[in-house]
């Protein structure tokens, strides 16, 4: 069984100058093949959050069963350089206590290569986990004066998960870090590939956004362009696909989605819970995480 959360750590006010929160947006209990853990009974529908509930929208999280994977998408709006941080402990208590088996993750907002070593996530992450696999990616040639870098991406695979990663992670081939991927083993022959993709903001006057430091083309069809030529090999190659994104655009009908879809990747929640949830963001007025999985996924 697979399930999905669109939920992203949201910086607490002791720690640091709150950003607007997000919202959950979580899909359960959708039946996958045998690349994602498949056996077992589901458990009865658990209570379904409306969108006028602003702290959470779709399926209320619970302990899953054994036989469920457990897939976080979260954009954490940044992790501080310095490992003593509070923000280092929510993220891993919100891994721990939600039992988040993959979690793809947005805007670290961090020059990685910048960081000493017991700063970079080998060290950082020491004790967190039984078993932890990482794949990260930024834009590691972009010049920068300090460890801060808006953008950056990263796929990990917590305990049960990090053991059947395959051979292959990956990340976007252009080394800007718009994306970072994983391939699990499966039964059967089958593979799964979960990827962790930020799509930039327009905002070309900002200096060092994450579009500004991609313009040598329009950075937002040139990432359509891209991620649709990597998806379709991988497509091609028989995965199984979960794409978890910050779209920065409206992922009930923008280019993007459109894109996808015509790949044959679908938005999970919306599939599932309709198209009338609450904004991403809370100051927000539209949804701009999505889950694109393909057809296989959808629990239909």
């Amino acid at each position: 069984m697979l399930e999905v959360t669109i939920s992203p750590l949201q910086g607490a006010g002791e720690i640091g100058p709150p950003s607007p929160p997000r919202i959950r947006r979580s899909l359960a209990d959708a039946p996958t093949p045998s690349a994602c853990q498949t056996g077992g009974h589901a458990p009865q529908s658990p209570e379904v959050q409306t969108s006028q509930d602003r702290t959470s929208w779709g399926n209320v999280l619970s302990p899953p069963p054994k036989d469920h994977l457990r897939v976080a998408i979260m954009n954490i709006n940044g992790l501080p350089a310095k490992t003593t941080d509070g923000k280092n402990e929510c993220l891993r208590t919100f891994l721990t206590e939600n039992r988040i088996d993959i979690a793809a993750i947005s805007e670290f907002n961090l020059h990685w290569s910048s960081l000493e070593p017991h700063q970079k996530v080998f060290h950082r992450t020491q004790g967190w986990f039984e078993s932890l696999h990482t794949t990260t990616a930024y834009f590691k040639k972009y010049p920068v004066k300090r460890t801060f870098q808006t953008g950056g991406v990263g796929a990990w695979s917590i305990n049960k998960s990090a053991h059947r990663v395959s051979n292959k992670s990956g990340q976007d081939k252009s080394g800007l870090g718009r994306w970072a991927w994983s391939r699990f083993n499966g039964r059967n022959g089958m593979h799964l590939r979960v990827i962790s993709a930020y799509r930039p903001v327009f905002n070309p006057e900002a200096d060092s956004s994450v579009y500004a430091q991609q313009n040598s083309r329009c950075p937002r069809i040139a990432f359509i362009e891209d991620l649709a030529k990597d998806v379709t090999i991988w497509m091609a190659a028989g995965d199984q696909i979960i794409l978890g994104i910050d779209a920065n655009d409206d992922v009930r009908n923008c280019s993007l989605s459109t894109t996808l879809q015509e790949l044959g990747l679908y938005e999970a929640i919306t599939k599932k819970h309709g198209q009338d949830g609450p904004p991403t963001h809370d100051q927000g007025s539209t949804p701009i995480d999505g889950c694109y999985v393909s057809s296989g996924l959808l629990g239909l």
